[in-house]
């Protein structure tokens, strides 16, 4: 998430790159050909063949399921203007300011899994993980990433999360209401250590 304008009247957040997924489709989508036109040459032809129809879907998937998302705070309208852009299309919401509660950012962990590992052990690491909500009065919350369609959320990995924050802080302030900043009851920080049938250990 990244605040890119803010005036007065007029705060504008942006999440996402819809141009950054078409290419990402697309190179997936070339990849698939690539794989399907090899299986002439191969001796696993229909296991090859697979494969490479897996890339073209998701391919077409990334390409026209991805998406971006810009959101307008506008004091003056007293509206949230929500824009969701696909390459098919764009889809537009309005929400009322006046029924804001509060900006709340949630954190944990999200286990990252190393998969390179010596005498059969494998490593997990915690990494911290900061999302935000525009929480209105009635419960309900509006997400501006593209981790879901349900509730504003802004999502950071790792060593931004401090930054989401005080960007989510912003957001608060301009719109003049709460902003509640909190932790989640999940494991914290460590390195996990997959030993196998022996078990885990976390550092």
């Amino acid at each position: 998430m990244k605040i890119t304008n803010q005036t007065e009247s007029i705060l504008t957040v942006k999440d996402g790159n819809i141009f950054g997924n078409a290419l990402g489709g697309i190179l997936f989508f070339a990849v698939g050909i690539l794989i399907i036109l090899s299986t002439s040459t191969s001796t696993n032809s229909l296991v090859v063949w697979l494969i490479g129809i897996t890339f073209v879907l998701s391919g077409f998937a990334i390409i026209f399921l991805g998406y971006s998302i810009s959101i307008d705070f506008d004091k003056v309208g007293g509206q949230i203007i929500y824009t969701k852009k696909r390459i098919i299309g764009n889809k537009s919401e309005n929400y009322q300011i006046a029924n804001v509660a509060r900006i709340e950012v949630r954190r944990g962990y999200r286990t990252q899994s190393n998969n390179s590992s010596r005498n059969g052990f494998s490593t997990s690491r915690q990494i911290p993980t900061a999302q935000s909500f525009v929480v209105f009065k009635d419960g309900s919350e509006l997400s501006i990433d593209n981790m879901g369609d349900s509730s504003v959320s802004i999502f950071s990995i790792g060593l931004n999360t401090n930054t989401e924050s005080s960007q989510s802080m912003k957001i608060a302030t301009f719109l003049g209401v709460l902003f509640q900043d909190g932790n989640t009851n999940n494991t914290g920080p460590g390195l996990n250590i997959n030993l196998g049938p022996g078990g885990t250990i976390q550092l």
